[in-house]
């Protein structure tokens, strides 16, 4: 028997292939054990299946299938793992987090400043892109908080709009007649706001998007012809707010919170020893921060 018959009896062995069923298989996939005859018929079992082609590490093995392979290969993944787990430790990323460490004075002093206006400031890891590219800051002398804020004009594709440096003490209307009005509207975003600017700002809604909510996405209803101090008020923010731009007429397509739902604060402080320019300054190592039980337009109270 030649070589070419040993060939033979193999593929045969395998049976035909089982997407085109025309060849004789020649590959087992070692994922999902589908044969095939082909790398075509193995880019189409990939694509139906949705199969990676990588043996499944983790795979339940019956006891009577087990065997020295299945031994080395369990022994190996725990090496990856532990091989993992190392790296991590070994991140220089991971050596420099806040996580259950005091916030930066100036970060500390914008949290407190935002308390004291019943709105509860919340920072992400210093890692993460989001708190990276935050410039809210505190001005010191006059204690005005200027934020970023992120605008979606939804029905425009969800176009996104970042403004810095927006005064706390500056209606909302203010700040959206800048993109609203036609003659106000910078030339990159007029012909995609040309249905805003048609509309006008009467029939637009402004709605903030509710942090810490474990539900569906939900929403505050704001006010536009109110200051962003005021609208901020007994609203949690991450990093710095989201505001989404819609028509009146499809406010039904949000899930709306009650105004009146206020925020339940929880801070324990712990004052350190730490100086800072030859001041003791305290800082807060634990917050929770939830809200009471969602309550949408047109739910019914208790």
């Amino acid at each position: 028997m030649d070589d070419s018959d040993c060939c033979d009896e193999k593929y045969n062995r395998l049976g035909n292939c089982e997407v085109c069923g025309n060849e004789n298989a020649q590959y087992t996939c070692p994922r999902c054990e589908i044969k095939t005859c082909s790398l075509n018929c193995v880019k189409i079992h990939k694509k139906e299946l949705d199969c990676s082609g990588d043996r499944d590490k983790v795979g339940f093995v019956p006891m009577s299938k087990f065997n020295n392979l299945t031994l080395l290969s369990d022994y190996r993944l725990l090496e990856d793992v532990s091989r993992t787990v190392d790296n991590c430790k070994r991140n220089p990323l991971k050596k420099y987090t806040r996580f259950n460490k005091p916030l930066p004075p100036h970060l500390y002093k914008l949290r407190r400043e935002a308390l004291s206006r019943k709105t509860t400031l919340q920072f992400l890891p210093q890692h993460f892109t989001r708190h990276q590219n935050n410039t809210t800051y505190l001005h010191f002398e006059t204690k005005i908080i200027h934020w970023k804020i992120q605008l979606i004009f939804y029905h425009a594709d969800n176009l996104n709009v970042v403004i810095d440096k927006c005064n706390e003490n500056d209606r909302l209307s203010t700040i959206l007649s800048n993109y609203v009005d036609f003659d106000k509207c910078p030339d990159a975003e007029r012909k995609i706001l040309k249905y805003y600017h048609s509309t006008g700002l009467p029939g637009l809604e402004v709605l903030l998007k509710a942090e810490n909510v474990i539900e569906q996405p939900s929403f505050f209803q704001l006010d536009v012809h109110s200051s962003l101090k005021e609208n901020f008020e007994d609203k949690i923010i991450i990093e710095y707010p989201i505001l989404y731009v819609i028509f009146k007429s499809h406010k039904d397509e949000f899930r709306i919170l009650d105004p009146d739902m206020k925020v339940e604060c929880n801070l324990e402080t712990t004052v350190t020893n730490k100086k800072f320019n030859n001041s003791f300054m305290p800082f807060t190592y634990f917050d929770t921060v939830t809200y009471s039980k969602p309550m949408c337009e047109g739910d019914k109270a208790n």
